[in-house]
């Protein structure tokens, strides 16, 4: 059994300090990719897969049940679908902005349109610096080299911290309608596969690290569900015109011109 202690949900949730709701709406789904992604029949993994999908978060701890993941929040909310159940960080403050200058730099006039670009570049901050969010978690993991036991407690914990750290952003963002469910799919493989490969280092028969990536494997999944279920019918940007908008030229630039058409509109519309 990877978690001999804890065969139940409940037992799980009190070990990593999480909360764990039977009620949760999702349950089915939750219950769904414990079966698909529990080859072992592990109740202990089947248990980890829920409370890690309910909480929208991996687990991990070396000695106390917050030692790595210190920064994030504690999830508080579990009324429903509509929740990421874990507060915006540092990267929604970035989406926020990034919104304010689009729409201003729309409202100003023509001549903004390089104004426009950056600020509909930032205004993603997930899929629109997905490039430089790889490398930062590959240079985590390689940081994280010590030997044996410490190796492995030092990568299992790296794969929890940056799960946490970006993946609650996007969900968010998928939410609030800033990233089509399309967009937010395809940039979650990314960072889940990112993460997952780089775990491989620590992975053997049925061990912690093989049991984090059938989690990693169940939160891709439940995204596959879960956000074309939350993300609007229409939002304000098009994420995948938007993660395009570095050039200026070519189809960058019929990008940028929707964009700025839409943008345009939607000023117009606000003071009808």
């Amino acid at each position: 059994m990877l978690l001999p202690c804890c065969p139940s949900p409940a037992q799980v949730a009190a070990t990593y300090c999480v909360p764990w709701n039977p009620s949760d709406p999702l349950i089915d789904l939750y219950n769904q990719a414990a079966v698909q992604f529990n080859s072992d029949n592990d109740a202990s993994l089947a248990a980890i897969i829920v409370i890690s999908l309910q909480n929208r978060m991996t687990l991990y701890r070396k000695r106390s049940c917050t030692d790595c993941a210190e920064g994030q929040s504690i999830p508080a909310n579990l009324s429903g679908a509509g929740n990421t159940y874990i507060e915006e960080q540092q990267g929604l403050q970035g989406l926020n902005s990034g919104l304010s200058a689009a729409k201003t730099a729309a409202t100003d006039a023509l001549g903004a349109t390089s104004s426009l670009a950056k600020g509909i570049t930032s205004a993603i901050p997930i899929v629109g610096a997905i490039t430089g969010i790889i490398s930062s978690i590959v240079g985590v993991f390689g940081q994280a080299h010590a030997q044996a036991v410490a190796k492995e407690q030092a990568v299992n914990c790296a794969a929890a911290q940056q799960f946490n750290t970006y993946m609650p952003v996007l969900d968010k963002a998928v939410a609030s309608g800033q990233v089509d469910a399309q967009t937010g799919i395809q940039t979650a493989q990314q960072i889940i596969d990112t993460i997952s490969a780089n775990l491989q280092g620590v992975v053997s028969a049925h061990n912690w690290g093989w049991g984090a990536q059938q989690v990693l494997k169940a939160q891709l999944w439940f995204r596959q569900q879960w956000y074309p279920m939350i993300a609007p019918e229409s939002a304000l940007f098009s994420p995948s015109a938007a993660g395009s908008v570095a050039p200026l030229g070519g189809s960058g630039g019929i990008l940028i011109a929707l964009a700025l058409g839409g943008l345009l509109l939607f000023s117009m519309g606000g003071k009808q």
